[in-house]
């Protein structure tokens, strides 16, 4: 073998038991020298009045562990409606957030949001989730009602707000079997695409079907997940619920 490869192989073995022993190397780290992203906040946890009139106080959970994972923490306002919601971005600028092991943690930092204006009681929309003002702060509003919940429970929202609380898979079949202000019954198919969205060849997936018995009690709450037919169940665990709901229904399996 040539002098200079056996050169190069013992110059790369020893930096290899440097390495093994804790001993720098002459690996430089990549992001030295690399300019910063900008990116979203994971979660914004809080909204409260700020010191005027015309400050809100946004407490957002940002990465953390590590050197150069968050600068220039901001709340940018992008378009408003003029005397009602305002629309937010918080952003940050990071070197190292989506380096993996780099910012191994989160923590709950402060950003302030100016407006020319006082604020008053306009709502916001922060990254796409809706605060409404509630006394000295905001409350976050349900993803799929919304800060005005329609009157209707039985509207799209109320049924996409139950669909997404259920344990089941994201594309599991729904279908609604009684509804009024009071009860809800629908069955789940968890099986619906287990397929795919257009079915596979040589993929077959039976049906796999329970039946959902709910409450209106500000919101739907789940009485009991059943497979039976008739009244038994659900009158176990709610002697009210109206017979002639139940009594004709067959077992989903």
């Amino acid at each position: 073998m040539p002098r200079r490869l056996v050169t190069v192989f013992a110059i790369a073995a020893l930096a290899a038991v440097g390495l093994a022993c804790g001993r720098p190397s002459n690996v430089s780290d990549p992001t030295v020298n690399a300019s910063p992203i900008t990116d979203e906040v994971s979660a914004v946890k809080a909204v409260r009045r700020g010191p005027t009139p015309n400050t809100l106080l946004i407490d957002a959970e940002v990465p953390s562990g590590g050197d150069d994972c968050v600068r220039n923490l901001r709340a940018e306002v992008f378009d408003q409606v003029p005397g009602s919601t305002i629309f937010v971005h918080v952003l940050f600028d990071s070197v190292k957030s989506q380096v993996y092991g780099a910012c191994p943690t989160t923590t709950v930092a402060t950003v302030t949001l100016t407006m020319p204006d006082p604020i008053g009681d306009r709502p916001l929309t922060i990254d796409e989730r809706a605060w409404a003002p509630d006394g000295a702060g905001y409350r976050q509003c349900p993803e799929y009602l919304g800060c005005d919940p329609p009157p209707d429970h039985c509207a799209q929202q109320w049924i996409l707000q139950v669909r997404y609380g259920l344990d089941a898979p994201q594309h599991s079949g729904i279908r609604l079997e009684h509804c009024d202000q009071n009860w809800l019954v629908m069955t789940v198919d968890v099986n619906t695409a287990a397929c795919g969205a257009g079915g596979r060849p040589g993929c077959s997936a039976p049906p796999n079907v329970s039946r959902y018995y709910l409450r209106f009690n500000s919101g739907w709450q789940v009485i009991v997940v059943t497979t039976t037919g008739g009244c038994a169940a659900v009158m176990a665990r709610a002697p009210d619920f109206p017979a002639d709901l139940c009594r004709a229904l067959e077992p989903t399996k």
